[in-house]
């Protein structure tokens, strides 16, 4: 049975001024994974959380395994999970920290499972990105890009891979990846014109998957087709913008909770 969950947040030199200003950003993520991680251990699952030494502070009061990630070399908002996807928990589901349990995970086998398919965002999010790595030929680095426009794309708020071949593949072409966004950064695009390479962090993380899982015909589970053909879903992913207006956890100070377990 699968009883262990994952979860990773790495605040770098680019987010310190989030940190020493409390910003409404920082105590949504810091509140958003405190609860995350609260429903799970609710559910009895072990708990683990890589992150910065500048954070563990909020998560020490959670029965929670805390793993202290020092010198990630990299602006990608999300390269913790590269670095999940190389440790010991390798295997184990990697949980988004804005996703919130509802009841166990079912028990599914697959060489990949991920949250969803997502559609309708290959213009707003990915378009852009992509054709600029296009235009600097990254597909001489990457075998596999194509570089085409997908329809549906791989979302990974959860994601577990069991295919460690796969896994291998994954990480050398995301390892390429950002050394090639880090050595061509003056020559991209940007959406304010500013150089900012954490906006590639979608591509390198998402995009990129999808290539390589279409490029390799490797079978899949979409946990979201499951998640709502039941009464109660597994779980709900507050995506997005939305984790800051629903006033679901505070947006200044730490997210407490009461002696009965209960928010």
């Amino acid at each position: 049975m699968e009883n262990t969950l994952v979860w990773g947040m790495y605040l770098g030199e680019n987010r310190i001024q989030d940190i020493l200003d409390q910003t409404k950003w920082f105590w949504t993520y810091i509140n958003y994974h405190r609860l995350s991680i609260k429903k799970a251990l609710d559910l009895n699952y072990e708990c683990h959380i890589y992150i910065s030494e500048n954070i563990k502070q909020y998560f020490e009061d959670l029965n929670v395994t805390i793993h202290i990630v020092t010198n990630l070399n990299s602006t990608f908002f999300d390269f913790i999970s590269n670095y999940i996807l190389k440790s010991e928990h390798k295997n184990c589901y990697i949980i988004d920290g804005d996703l919130i349990l509802n009841k166990r995970l079912p028990e599914l086998s697959s060489n990949i499972i991920f949250e969803r398919l997502e559609t309708n965002v290959w213009n707003a999010l990915y378009k852009p990105y992509v054709d600029s790595l296009n235009k600097l030929n990254i597909n001489t680095i990457i075998p596999e890009w194509t570089g085409k426009k997908y329809t549906k794309l791989i979302n990974i708020g959860i994601l577990k891979i069991k295919d460690n071949l796969f896994l291998k593949t994954y990480l050398d072409r995301w390892d390429a990846f950002k050394s090639f966004v880090e050595f061509n950064k003056t020559e991209l695009f940007y959406t304010n014109d500013t150089i900012n390479t954490n906006e590639y962090t979608i591509i390198g993380a998402q995009y990129l998957l999808t290539e390589l899982v279409n490029h390799y015909r490797l079978d899949y589970l979409e946990l979201n087709n499951i998640n709502y053909n039941t009464n109660i879903p597994y779980y709900i992913h507050y995506m997005g913008k939305q984790k800051f207006k629903n006033g679901l956890v505070p947006y200044s100070g730490i997210l407490q909770f009461n002696e009965m377990n209960i928010l």
